[in-house]
């Protein structure tokens, strides 16, 4: 089916019709505003295809994504019919119903709105409170068609959050969190430990819970919640971990040794080459193979060659996602203080020519050849976002995403700029394509080294519309950048 063929955009349109807190100016978090009864419903009038399903639930403020996409791909390696339910997408809403790597068809996606729409219905003229919202409905269609397909293993994503996320009416094999930063405060709260409350909701009696939360306010709320509930809890840094290397040969994303006690003596394996750049990727795997040691444990069957094929088949765009373009694109969606820090840390290991040295102080640092082209979202800390790249930048591009109302004018972010990173230089760009245009120029004359780089971040929306600028004119590569 053509992404225009009328039926596929009938069902869009009215997927997009129903409350879409994604494309709002806010996002709420109450239980009035969402309501897990209403998803519960929805599953129950649908046979209940959520039933006797293993669900890995994955919540994290930042990393879930990552994980989940290597825990899938380890799996589905390991010859398991493998879901994956994620969001929000970058293309097409069909990115966000994947089996064994590829996702749903346009048929399939129509197959499921005709199938919801007079359930729907029926449960708007039945309630005195608003019915069904877009993630409501999505998914109860993700859970359908997992069941439809046979899946043996479904990797859930949550949406926002944990407690309230529709996605939390599954009963998981196993309850993971990945990580604990300040994001999204205004609906989960504004410190660590409360944000690791609403994300430790997922957690259910006796289900066991793996944890790569190090910090320790949060890493107590979750070990806390765990134990009023009776559940098995495997730590990062405690139980398993693993210990990154920087590209090199054979691995031109660097690789992850990864160790576990959980066995009850210390399992070590040998270097697991990444598919994924950066340390904090080494992280994300290792919280994926505790997943994946614990579904062993379970009763699944995974070779140690499904381990490696599988990380190595675990690609995401957006996450460090390189261009091999004159001067270097890279494109991440790194959009909270956190992973703005991940990602400042990443491009200092493979530009180490091109960005400052953030260890130096201000007064030796030799100019930076990195342009960062920032869009941010008006209900992020753009200042903690700034800071976190501001050590490694030499100029800021100031503009804004389109597709989505929550952008910051180009103005506001560079008055964050101006503020927060003094010594760099800031210009305006009106869109993504203005931002694209002017930086994406021709090489300069003493780029022969190919440590010029441009890096376009701040929002998964900005990272999005600049992906399909990007692809229209080159193909990403998973090679080492020259230079790096």
């Amino acid at each position: 089916m053509l992404p225009t063929d009328p039926r596929r955009q009938a069902a869009i349109d009215w997927l997009y019709g129903r409350i879409n807190y994604e494309g709002g100016l806010v996002l709420p978090h109450s239980p009035q505003a969402l309501r897990l009864d209403r998803v519960r419903q929805l599953l129950i009038r649908l046979g209940s295809p959520d039933a006797g399903r293993r669900v890995v639930h994955v919540a994290g403020t930042k990393g879930k994504g990552s994980t989940s996409k290597m825990m899938a791909s380890i799996l589905t390696a390991a010859g398991y019919r493998t879901a994956l339910y994620t969001s929000p997408h970058l293309e097409r809403i069909e990115e966000r119903f994947e089996i064994d790597g590829l996702p749903c068809s346009g048929e399939e996606l129509v197959g499921l709105v005709e199938r919801l729409r007079p359930l729907v219905a029926e449960m708007d003229r039945r309630t005195d409170v608003r019915g069904p919202t877009f993630f409501d409905i999505a998914t109860a269609m993700a859970f359908l068609l997992f069941a439809d397909r046979q899946c043996d293993v479904i990797v859930l994503e949550v949406g926002l959050g944990g407690r309230l996320d529709s996605t939390n009416v599954c009963w998981p094999a196993v309850s993971v969190i990945t990580s604990i930063s300040l994001d999204h405060t205004k609906q989960l709260g504004d410190t660590v430990e409360q944000i690791a409350a609403e994300k430790a909701g997922i957690i259910k009696p006796g289900v066991p819970v793996v944890s790569g939360v190090t910090e320790p306010g949060p890493r107590g709320v979750i070990a806390r919640i765990a134990l009023q509930h009776g559940c098995r809890l495997l730590q990062r840094g405690e139980d398993f971990g693993a210990v990154y290397a920087p590209p090199g040969a054979g691995a031109p994303l660097g690789t992850a040794q990864y160790w576990s006690h959980a066995a009850g003596t210390p399992v070590g394996r040998p270097p697991l080459p990444l598919a994924l750049a950066g340390r904090r990727q080494a992280e994300n795997a290792a919280v994926a193979l505790a997943v994946i040691d614990e579904l062993t444990r379970q009763g699944l069957l995974v070779s140690e060659d499904s381990i490696q094929q599988g990380l190595a088949a675990a690609k995401l765009p957006v996450r460090f996602e390189l261009f091999g373009t004159r001067p270097t694109a890279v494109i991440d969606c790194a959009h909270n203080e956190a992973s703005a820090l991940a990602l400042a840390q990443t491009l200092a290991d493979y530009f180490p020519r091109a960005c400052r040295d953030a260890a130096a102080e201000t007064a030796v640092r030799g100019p930076s050849e990195l342009t960062i082209a920032l869009a941010i979202s008006r209900d992020k800390d753009a200042a903690a976002i700034v800071r976190a790249l501001a050590p490694v930048a030499g100029s800021f591009v100031a503009t804004r995403f389109l597709e989505n109302p929550r952008s910051m004018t180009p103005e506001q972010v560079a008055d964050v700029v101006a503020r927060e990173a003094p010594g760099a230089s800031v210009r305006l760009a009106a869109d993504p394509l203005e931002a694209w245009t002017t930086l994406m120029g021709p090489p300069r004359d003493d780029d022969q080294a190919g440590c010029n780089v441009v890096c376009f971040t701040g929002s998964l929306f900005f990272a999005a519309e600049v992906r399909r600028l990007a692809t229209r004119r080159t193909a990403s590569v998973q090679a080492s950048p020259t230079g790096a």
